[in-house]
């Protein structure tokens, strides 16, 4: 089954009856999928099928940042993935780059 790591912003993935996480779960249905949030607040994680979401908080957005880079070093280190994608080119795209290196 491939591997997919996903990096984004959209907090409302983490609930788990949240429309944004319903079209993820049909999007990557046969996909085994990490997703990592950058957005301050609480650190939280949930799994769902085979979709794992997950944020490392912070109080404000470039510690949200530090935090996401930490975390996406953390999962490229344990599991190999066949595809990373990010939702933008700025902020994920920095982790993205991390997680490339």
């Amino acid at each position: 089954m491939p591997r997919l790591l996903v990096i984004g912003t959209d907090r409302s993935l983490l609930d788990v009856r949240s429309y944004a996480l319903q079209r993820q779960r049909a999007y990557y249905a046969s996909w085994e999928v990490d997703i990592v949030i950058m957005a301050s607040g609480a650190a939280a994680s949930i799994q769902v099928d085979g979709i794992c979401v997950q944020t490392a908080g912070g109080a404000y957005k470039p510690q949200a940042l530090w935090r996401a880079i930490k975390l996406v070093r953390k999962l490229v280190h344990t599991k190999t993935y066949d595809l990373i994608s990010v939702q933008d080119s700025l902020w994920s795209g920095i982790v993205g780059y991390t997680a490339k290196r």
